[in-house]
């Protein structure tokens, strides 16, 4: 194997490990839409070719070395052969477009020969066309694939400029992480244990859908009920979970990356799982419910002692629990908070939608990513469900809390 492999990082191995155990595709996508005259395939290869070529980790493969998983650089690679033209459109239009998506976020990306895939997508409409960024994510969380993003459609004096949303507090010592692993990690290891059958019918085929927000309307929202932007999105999304009379759980991915991190592709993040209210709930109560939840758990032990198990565990233990994380039962959805971009544009046409897309796990009938660029907050959810309900219950939900900030 080659001298510059660089061995996976804990939660990097447990997305590996945890994709073949529960045989889905663990890749998350993000689209980036634009009005006007699409490029043709070899000027956006050119494009990104140059906007990426800093970006080494879009270089590498999978492989073993001496019984470890490690990075390595493709000695052929070529952007040509990740960069590719769409063509299998169900329909016209929107649907077609959302069609086309939900296609392509349910390819399996095979770590050891394309971690990575971009699609131009154009034809679905006239005057429209699309990027369609997926990655395995082993490679990338949320925030670095809006990293990517930023690189690839971002204006180049701000390239390397940090974003202060992604900066969180420092890293734990191994001494820090033995001792909260060892005072909190056996209730957390007992929390795992399923306390219910997953929710019915979450291992059929998916549906990828999106909803577009006004940003500032949502951040009126929190500053009036004294909640955050992530909170306001839980409650809009607590509609779409039938849990019948048991509370369903919430597992909310947390950045742990540093301000020198922000541009370097993997996964810097630790979990939170919260608890959310039953469906009947109205929106406002249901927002003030989930405030404090949040609240009590940014200030409880389950984030520390997660982040000193990726630390400090061996690899197989960790993705072991780590499975046990993502299963129906223990969590009933996830919630990605993918950060925040300013405006991006393609030779001065304007993204005019960036839609994050998770990835979804068995027995989870929802998995839900949001980002937030320009004016707009753009909410992707990857479904069972009948996703135009989902989307009227979001609208119905949003207007039920703007008038009670008015």
């Amino acid at each position: 194997m080659n001298e510059r492999a660089k061995p996976l990082r804990g939660i990097d191995q447990c997305l590996v490990t945890y994709e073949k155990r529960c045989g889905r595709s663990v890749g998350i996508g993000l689209l980036l839409r634009f009005d006007g005259e699409a490029p043709d395939l070899s000027q956006l290869v050119r494009h990104l070719a140059e906007r990426f070529s800093t970006v080494p980790e879009l270089r590498w493969l999978l492989g073993e070395s001496r019984g470890r998983s490690v990075w390595y650089p493709d000695p052929r690679f070529s952007w040509d052969s990740r960069i590719a033209q769409y063509s299998g459109y169900r329909a016209d239009g929107e649907t077609g477009l959302r069609a086309a998506v939900g296609d392509i976020a349910a390819m399996r990306l095979d770590p050891a020969t394309a971690p990575w895939r971009a699609w131009l997508l154009r034809g679905f409409a006239p005057g429209q066309w699309a990027l369609m960024l997926h990655v395995h994510h082993a490679l990338a969380d949320g925030q670095s694939m809006m990293s990517l993003a930023h690189r690839a459609f971002g204006e180049r004096s701000s390239l390397s400029r940090p974003s202060r949303s992604w900066i969180t507090p420092r890293r734990l010592s191994r001494r820090e992480s033995w001792a909260k692993l060892l005072r909190g990690g056996p209730r957390q290891a007992w929390n795992l244990v399923p306390r219910r059958f997953p929710t019915r019918n979450a291992n059929g085929d998916h549906r990828v859908d999106w909803a577009t927000f006004d940003s500032a309307q949502v951040r009126r929202i929190a500053a009036h009920h004294d909640a955050t932007v992530n909170d306001v999105v839980l409650a809009l999304t607590t509609r779409t979970l039938s849990t019948g009379d048991t509370t369903p759980y919430a597992l909310i991915p947390v950045s742990t990356r540093s301000a020198d991190d922000t541009h370097r592709l993997g996964n810097e993040l630790t979990t939170m799982r919260v608890p959310l209210p039953k469906r009947h709930q109205d929106p406002v109560s249901a927002l003030k419910a989930i405030t404090a939840a949040t609240t009590q758990a940014k200030h409880g032990r389950d984030i520390d002692v997660s982040r000193a198990g990726a630390e400090v565990l061996p690899s197989w233990v960790f993705a072991s629990l780590f499975r046990h994380a993502l299963t129906g039962g223990y969590v009933d959805i996830i919630v990605s908070n993918w950060g925040t971009t300013p405006a991006l544009a393609f030779h001065d046409n304007p993204v005019r939608e960036l839609v994050p897309i998770m990835f979804r796990p068995p027995g989870h009938a929802t998995t839900i990513g949001f980002a937030t660029h320009g004016n707009r907050t753009h909410v992707g959810v990857v479904s069972t469900s009948d996703t135009d309900r989902l989307r009227d219950h979001w609208h119905s939900a949003l207007t039920s809390l703007h008038d009670s900030a008015e």
